[in-house]
């Protein structure tokens, strides 16, 4: 009688927990998918079901990939082979304009070696003996969730049994359209506001230019330098929306560049005479060490300058006066590197990964450092879009070297320009 009290018990208890797990996964305000180890759906609730129009039973013991083509494949693999966690923000989902194979894991890790396709691939990468009769339900599926795009936040995870097996995985999908559509409508304020101020900020620019130019001469040395300072935060002003509108339309696709051969060796020394004026306000020196067989490279001459004078803007600005900025350049197998290196108080470890983030900015001294926190962003932005590399790397008091690597191999065509990762005809 006692053995069968306590397995009733145990009965209930097991009942009990799976009712309130159910009645958790019913409710949740979030989508959840519970994998088995064959990719098969498990378990599913309303919430992502319903996101796309879907019955539950339309995704139950279903392959993943196959019930939800847009989810990225590599973290499910990760999950279910190796017991790796994956958390990606503002997923995409049925975006037009975003690759859905890049952007697998690409946010989040910045992976984007295995780039799988949807179609004919079973769930562990290989050929799926059943392609031929599945690619055109993925396909019709896949036209299906493009029309109901989103974003989400998506956490990844392995389930494990009690003696540490790999039994399944769960994925979270947060549903968070409204703070992505409201973080886009700031953007496009911002943007709109940026552009707006650029006419009357250049128009003052013109203006002072003109009163320098006709009054100057007239005007008490203190009142001259009074105008002087205005000019030189008019003009810093009119830097920072510039820098700003750039960072939009690297962001929103729409910036253009026009590709040709660069001599980079001539450009440096070029570079280095547009801020000349302020090399000698700070009393330093620049040093060129550049081979007399540097090879050409092929990109956008306007925007490697922009890169050039940001990097050797900043290492003006963070160098102790009397300091010597030595910018060096070798040939590499397909590309030309480019090093930028200056003395000072270094950069710290744990402080270098958020260089290149958008608005980060943190002086390395107790004094304010003009910045707008873009400068390094956009480098980034541009370089990237050339096929290239830029990183740092620094010593606590002692050096810091910026390097970028640019492609010297020469695209197909004459004239080309590149948009938004494309390479289309200039004419």
């Amino acid at each position: 009688a006692e053995a069968k009290r306590r397995m009733e018990e145990e009965t209930y208890r097991v009942k009990e927990e799976h009712r309130i797990t159910q009645m958790i996964l019913k409710n949740a305000p979030v989508g959840i998918v519970h994998v088995g180890n064959d990719y098969s759906i498990r378990e599913v609730n309303a919430a992502i079901a319903e996101h796309f129009g879907l019955a539950i039973n339309d995704l139950l013991h279903k392959n993943i990939f196959e019930a939800l083509p847009w989810l990225p494949k590599e973290p499910f693999r990760n999950a279910l082979e190796d017991g790796e966690r994956y958390f990606e923000r503002e997923f995409s989902v049925g975006d037009p304009h975003e690759d859905s194979e890049s952007s697998a894991g690409a946010k989040s890790n910045g992976d984007n070696s295995k780039n799988d396709s949807r179609d004919g691939i079973g769930p562990g990468g290989e050929v799926d003996s059943q392609s031929a009769d599945s690619t055109a339900s993925a396909s019709d599926s896949r036209n299906n969730f493009a029309q109901k795009s989103g974003h989400f936040d998506i956490a990844i995870w392995p389930v494990e049994s009690e003696n540490h097996t790999i039994i399944g995985a769960v994925l979270i999908a947060v549903d968070v359209a409204e703070r992505v559509r409201l973080a886009q409508q700031r953007e496009d304020f911002v943007a709109t506001l940026t552009h707006d101020l650029q006419t009357p900020v250049i128009a003052t620019d013109r203006a002072i230019e003109l009163l320098l130019n006709s009054a100057g001469k007239h005007l008490e040395e203190s009142h001259l330098m009074l105008v002087k300072k205005l000019r030189a935060n008019n003009s810093n002003l009119l830097h920072m929306i510039q820098q700003l509108l750039d960072v939009y339309r690297y962001e929103a696709g729409a910036q253009v560049h026009y590709f040709d051969t660069v001599n980079l060796g001539l450009t440096v020394e070029s570079c280095v005479d547009s801020v000349s004026a302020i090399i000698k306000d700070h009393d330093l020196t620049v040093e060129t060490d550049l081979p007399t067989n540097l090879k050409k490279i092929w990109a956008d001459h306007p925007a490697v300058r922009r890169v050039l004078i940001n990097l050797l803007e900043n290492a003006i600005k963070y160098t102790p006066r009397h300091s010597k900025i030595t910018i060096g350049a070798r040939n590499l197998p397909t590309c030309v590197l480019l090093s930028i290196s200056n003395p000072g108080s270094g950069i710290q470890q744990e402080d270098i990964p958020l260089l290149f983030q958008r608005y980060w900015h943190k002086s390395q001294e107790k004094t304010y450092k003009p910045s707008s926190g873009l400068g390094l962003y956009l480098c980034k932005q541009i370089v990237e879009a050339h096929g290239g590399e830029i990183w740092c790397e620094s010593e606590q008091n002692q050096m810091t070297t910026f390097y970028v690597k640019l492609p010297f191999l020469k695209l197909e065509g004459k004239d080309k320009r590149h948009i938004k990762g494309k390479v289309a005809s200039a004419n």
